[in-house]
Formats: structure tokens, sequence, C-alpha cells
């Protein structure tokens, strides 16, 4: 095995990489970049550069998401396509490749070049603390979108996993009127606990609420055509869940419903707290292993 020096190499990303580098460093390890948020210290952009200083690195450090389309690296403001399993063939064995949200594919083929590799978002404390700074960066989304206060609004959850349930917490403190939306009896039954109005999301019938803020956290498609007809007067959509999110687009912004993304919100809305759950992650992965 090649001799290693440098004791992290970051490689794409939003903010959370670039102040997750700043953490890194100022514990005194060594620590290369690639393709970090464009930034000017990333002296190691050309393909030829980044798979040669890769092979000196005891930790390769992907961002949150790892993919946004499943095959090339997450990078921003870059026309640059670094496919994964490029990546990949640059990894010696000793090296431990860690990162968010990893494809099965991506999983296996590291499995079978024989790559330990570490998914931050199937550790519990990370996707935990990764929820709570969610939920508030979604509020503050929708603070800046509402012509009201959240106080007595309408807000409408669909899922109660993590995110639902701290979000559902929040607003709750803030006054809003809330209901839980999901197919899971278990999570309707924990909402109703908790005093919130449900609704199945596979049922027929429908309260036909008009929202003023509706929260999905569930990457599968609820609000078909048809659906939506039953959200139509509600005036706007945040998305949080990944790929394919939970709603018709097209359909939703003909029907006056305005969709607003928001994938990779702590990336955004608190990159530093971001970046010290991903360091103590990692940390405890070290530590533990």
């Amino acid at each position: 095995m090649t001799e290693k020096y440098i004791d992290f190499f970051l490689m794409g990303g939003d903010r959370r990489q670039s102040e997750l580098a700043k953490i890194l460093k100022s514990k005194g390890y060594k620590v290369c970049t690639s393709y970090l948020n464009n930034e000017e210290s990333d002296s190691y952009k050309s393909y030829d550069d980044w798979k040669y200083t890769l092979k000196y690195a005891k930790n390769l450090v992907l961002p949150v998401p790892v993919s946004t389309d499943g095959k090339n690296l997450n990078i921003l403001n870059s026309k640059d396509k670094i496919p994964l399993t490029d990546i990949l063939e640059c990894v010696e064995q000793d090296t431990c490749v860690f990162g968010g949200n990893f494809s099965d594919s991506f999983q296996k083929y590291a499995s079978d070049m024989r790559i330990n590799t570490n998914d931050y978002l199937k550790k519990e404390i990370f996707s935990v603390l990764n929820a709570i700074l969610t939920a508030e960066g979604a509020i503050e989304v929708a603070l800046g979108e509402l012509d009201k206060t959240i106080w007595k609004s309408n807000c409408l959850i669909i899922g109660y996993g993590r995110i639902g349930k701290i979000l559902s917490q929040r607003l709750k403190s803030m006054g809003a009127y809330i209901t839980i939306m999901s197919r899971n009896d278990k999570s309707i039954a924990f909402a109703m606990a908790e005093g919130y109005d449900t609704q199945k999301i596979d049922s027929t019938q429908h309260n036909h609420k008009k929202y003023d803020v509706i929260f999905n956290t569930v990457p599968h498609i609820i609000f078909d055509a048809e659906k939506i007809k039953q959200i139509e007067d509600s005036l706007f959509y945040i998305e949080l869940a990944s790929a394919p999110g939970g709603i018709d687009k097209k359909m939703a912004q003909q029907s006056g419903i305005k969709v607003i993304s928001a994938n990779g919100l702590p990336g955004k809305t608190a990159p530093i707290s971001a970046a010290q759950i991903i360091f103590e992650t990692i940390d405890n992965i070290i530590k533990g292993e």
C-alpha cells in the first residue's frame, strides 16, 4: 500500500464540506480538497491531480449527498463531471470513504473492490441531528415566503419520520395548526397522540383544507394530477425529500401552487452546524474502528 501522508481528502459538495475542511484543519489534521464549492484553495481540480493525490489519503470525504444524478460526484459551480466509479478506482483498500446517501450501486461497486465505506445517513445520531437543521431551515424558507405569521397558519406535513416529527414540534411551539399525512398506521397513531390532525396518504377522502404551507419529507410522488385537486387552494409547497419528491411539479404550478425545492437545506441555512455534525460522526466512526 502507498504511504499515507494526507489525513483527509475532501471532494465536492456545498459549504458543509468547506466548513468541515476548516474544522479538520483546526484539529491539526493534514487536509487537501478538490472541487470544494469552487474555492480558490482547491489546488487539486485537474483529473490527473486529484487521482494522484487521492492515493496518499487516509480518508476520503465525499459530500452529502454524494451524487445528485446517481452517477457523478455532487459538485457545485462547475461544469466538470466526475463519475463516482472513477473515484473508487483511485481509492486504495486501506483508505476509508465517508459520505452521505450512497446508492446501492455505489455500495456494491465499493464492496466488490473491498473498499471500506461509511454512509452518514445510516448513523442514527447524524440523521437525528441533521433532521433538526433541516426542520429549522424549512421554517426559515416558509417565513421568507409567507405574508403572515407561522402562528395560526395551517401547515400540512407529509411523512412522520425524523424530519416530520421535529418539524411538527417546532411548528407547534410557534402556534401553527398542523396536519400530519402518512400511509403508516403507527405514525398516524403517534401523530394523533401529539394532538395533530391526521390524514392517510392513500385515503380517497380529504378534508380539503386550505394549507398556508405544505412540507413534504417523502421521496415518492404523493400528489399526482388527480390528488393535486385536493390541495389546489394551498399557497405553496416546500420539497424536503430527495428525487423524485412528492408532487407533480408541472401540474402543481398549473394549479397555482408554488413549489419550492429545498433539498440540502443544512448546507444552505446552517453549514457550520452541519459541518460540526459531520465531523463528530466521522470522529466517532474512526474512534470506534
